[in-house]
């Protein structure tokens, strides 16, 4: 057994974890979320995995606030990225 193939069978056996989170903060996973998820690298079933957790913690906000929901969006689409005064692409 590879040591990812142990890693990946003792993560299996863990128990779940349950949190509590405020809003702001799940807010702030979201949007760091969608930035790595936006490399071009970052490819695969673990970023498979990542967008869905983001997309559900994004769904969980939108039931209680639809606005959030459509700004939250917005982070998923480059039509809506705000310069940072680094280099520009393209």
């Amino acid at each position: 057994m590879t040591e990812e193939q142990d890693f990946v069978t003792r993560a299996r056996g863990l128990e779940p974890i349950n949190l509590t989170l405020e809003p702001g903060s799940v807010i702030t996973i979201i949007a760091q979320l969608q930035l790595a998820l936006r490399h071009p690298g970052n490819r695969g079933r673990s970023a498979d995995n990542a967008r869905r957790i983001a997309r559900t913690l994004q769904d969980i906000l939108a039931q209680q606030d639809p606005e959030i929901g459509r700004y939250l969006e917005k982070g998923w689409h480059e039509c809506w990225d705000v310069p940072t005064g680094g280099p520009r692409r393209g």
